[in-house]
C-alpha cells in the first residue's frame, strides 16, 4: 500500500514450474491474509504461503559514491563465495554460502540416495535439478552483471571482471549437460547409480567449485585496482 516493492525468498504454495528457492515480488496483500506474487514463471497471481525472508526496496539516493557502491557489491560477493563476513559465517542455522555449500552439494552427490529424507530415484534427480538449476541460471546473472559493472573501469579491473564473467560462464557450461532434456549425463539418467553420482561428483561439481574460486580471487583483485 506504501507504493514500496517487497521481495520475497519465496515460500510459494504448490504453484507449477517454480522452484522452492525461488524469489520474487509481492504482488498483493489482502485483508484476508492472503499474499500473492510474481515469480519466473510469468505469473503476478502465484500464493505464498508465509514470508521467512523478505527485503523492501525503496527509491532514493544513496550517500556512497558510485565507485564504493562497486567496491561493496565486489566485496560482499567475494565473501559469499568465501563464507565470509557476517552475512555469510557459519552461524546457528544449517545455512552455509558459497565453496562450504558446494562442499555439501560434492558430498551428498556421491551419496545415494541424494535426498535421504526422501529416497527414491525419481525424487532424487528432481532434487538435484532443483539444486543445479538456481546455480546454473544464478550463474548466467551473475555473468552478466559483471560484464555491465565493468563498464567505465580501469582497463585492469575490466579485464579481471571480464575474466571472472567467463568463470561464470563455465559454470553455465558444465552443468548444462546434467540439466538437458535427455541423454547419458542428464540427472534422470544418473541419479541412483553410486559410480555416476561421484563421477559427476568429481568432474563436474569439483570443476564448479573451482570456477567460484577463481571468479572469486578475480573480483578481490578487480576492488585492489585504482
Amino acid at each position: 500500500q506504501a507504493g514500496e516493492v517487497v521481495v520475497s525468498c519465496g515460500e510459494w504454495a504448490g504453484a507449477r514450474g517454480l522452484l522452492w528457492c525461488d524469489w520474487g515480488l509481492v504482488a498483493e496483500a489482502r485483508n484476508d491474509g492472503t499474499i500473492l506474487g510474481a515469480a519466473p514463471n510469468g505469473r503476478s497471481d502465484n500464493l505464498i504461503t508465509h514470508i521467512r525472508d523478505g527485503w523492501i526496496l525503496r527509491a532514493g539516493g544513496s550517500p556512497l559514491a558510485q565507485e564504493d557502491i562497486r567496491r561493496q557489491v565486489l566485496q560482499r560477493a567475494t565473501q559469499r563465495i568465501r563464507g565470509e563476513g557476517a552475512a555469510f559465517a557459519p552461524g546457528s542455522r544449517r545455512v552455509v554460502f558459497g565453496l562450504a555449500a558446494i562442499d555439501a552439494w560434492i558430498d551428498a552427490m556421491a551419496e545415494v540416495p541424494f535426498d535421504a529424507e526422501h529416497p527414491g530415484r525419481d525424487h532424487s534427480a528432481a532434487h538435484a535439478r532443483e539444486t543445479a538449476l538456481p546455480m546454473s541460471e544464478g550463474a548466467k546473472s551473475a555473468g552478466a552483471y559483471l560484464r555491465q559493472l565493468a563498464h567505465g573501469l580501469p582497463e585492469a579491473a575490466t579485464a579481471r571482471l571480464h575474466d571472472a564473467a567467463r568463470q561464470y560462464d563455465r559454470i553455465v557450461e558444465l552443468l548444462a549437460p546434467a540439466l538437458g532434456d535427455a541423454g547419458p549425463a542428464t540427472y534422470a539418467a544418473i541419479m541412483g547409480d553410486a559410480g555416476r553420482q561421484r563421477e559427476h561428483a568429481q568432474t563436474t561439481l569439483r570443476q564448479v567449485r573451482k570456477c567460484f574460486e577463481a571468479a572469486a580471487g578475480l573480483m578481490e583483485k578487480a576492488v585492489t585496482v585504482n
